[in-house]
């Protein structure tokens, strides 16, 4: 069993806040969490995948909530919407701390409704899948090491992983976080994303979004996999699924309410010249992108595939995206691009607004050329740019020399697996 690092931080938000609500994939690891919440707290567990307590909550909702009382964990709430308005008005009427922690696999947050009628009253955490630092179960935070002033730091981090090769990373980006698949062969775990789909995430967007169609998100989903880490043009994919336009907007947002991909938006702030306003797509799982595209570890190893680049992007992204969710500070991810295509992978910012530029390369060498990026982002960037880092298939941790007198480090992907 995983030991889940955002824990310490969602037991003090529940200890802290009438309602909690945990967020996230399914089988990203909520449920398990939970229960060892209610285990070290004795707080009564209830899961609404139990069909009579599912048929219970839903028939009499008020009779429910009054029944198992306060504190109580109600897992899977998306289930059964009408519990909402009766723990709000129960957190009104007790008003203590601690009395529910919710999990729900579907976004609360693309529901005006609900969260107009829980403002101020819930606390809202997302769990990700495993993180590297929660697989490999070691301390260090790639994200407050990446904004230490002392570099030194991330220079012994690195020797950590002296015996390991990119193709250790290449054997991450294809199994991935989802906690189940951690154990498994290839062929299993190919089977187990083919279920994953098809059992889970087509039945929710039945169920939760009424989609009947659910055939056509499958080939969405297909095709978002191959253009991963690529900015997102609605209208090109209307087009070659012929879809309509507002229905690929319709089944992206959905997909996104389901946490299987990310639009990252566009850093715009302190930036004089123009920029285009297009988010670029992340998948929340590089196993997943992996089992759909039918890539294999060898392929990858030996060049065969042309998804390294895109995969190893999508792999940092999603570290970055769980490390930072595990800190105390809050870390906010953008990518860059002008309307000179001048493009920069990531730019982190925290709450300091101390600002980091990222980029992401799946090779050994790095030349003046893949740094152009960054180089023309800080020349437009009002504010300082901390530092500049550059993701890289090969092993030593190395300062890039610039006529901006940037620091700009390589750092070996491999530090991430």
């Amino acid at each position: 069993m995983f030991e889940r690092k955002a824990k310490s931080k969602i037991i003090k938000g529940f200890n802290n806040s009438r309602i909690t609500l945990i967020n996230g994939a399914r089988q990203c690891g909520k449920t398990t969490l939970v229960k060892q919440i209610a285990e070290e707290k004795s707080i009564n567990y209830i899961t609404l995948d139990d069909p009579q307590k599912l048929q219970a909550a839903k028939s009499d909702p008020q009779n429910f909530i009054d029944f198992y009382g306060s504190p109580v964990i109600i897992d899977e709430i998306q289930y059964a919407p009408e519990l909402i308005p009766y723990i709000k008005q129960k957190a009104d009427t007790v008003n203590e701390k601690g009395m529910y922690l919710l999990t729900g696999s579907s976004d609360f947050y693309k529901n005006v409704r609900i969260t107009e009628s829980l403002a101020g009253r819930m606390l809202h955490y997302e769990l990700y899948n495993l993180s590297i630092a929660e697989i490999n179960n070691y301390s260090e935070n790639i994200i407050n090491l990446m904004f230490d002033e002392n570099i030194s730091k991330l220079v012994d981090f690195n020797r950590k992983f002296e015996d390991k090769s990119f193709n250790h990373f290449i054997k991450r980006i294809i199994t991935g976080g989802f906690p189940e698949v951690q154990n498994l062969d290839k062929d299993i775990r190919d089977v187990w994303f083919q279920s994953y789909l098809e059992s889970r995430i087509l039945k929710d967007a039945d169920i939760f979004f009424d989609i009947k169609k659910t055939g056509r998100i499958l080939d969405l989903i297909t095709v978002l996999a191959a253009n991963n880490s690529n900015l997102i043009n609605t209208n090109t994919l209307a087009k070659k699924l012929q879809l309509d336009f507002k229905t690929v907007q319709k089944y992206i947002s959905l997909l996104e309410a389901m946490f299987l991909i990310k639009q990252v938006p566009n850093y715009s702030e302190n930036i004089v010249k123009q920029v285009i306003k297009q988010k670029k797509l992340h998948f929340s799982d590089t196993g997943l992108v992996s089992a759909v595209l039918n890539i294999s570890e060898e392929k990858l190893i030996s060049r065969e595939e042309n998804y390294l680049g895109q995969l190893t992007e999508n792999y940092i992204y999603t570290e970055l995206q769980k490390q930072s969710s595990f800190i105390n500070d809050k870390v906010t991810i953008y990518h860059f691009r002008d309307l000179r295509k001048n493009e920069v992978d990531f730019i982190l910012k925290n709450s300091e607004n101390k600002t980091i530029a990222v980029e992401v390369k799946s090779k050994s060498v790095i030349g003046k050329k893949d740094i152009t990026g960054i180089l023309k982002f800080a020349e437009n960037y009002k504010g300082d740019l901390f530092r500049a880092y550059v993701f890289y298939s090969g092993n030593e941790i190395i300062p890039v020399a610039n006529d901006k007198k940037l620091k700009i480090y390589l750092l070996p992907a491999k530090m991430l697996s």
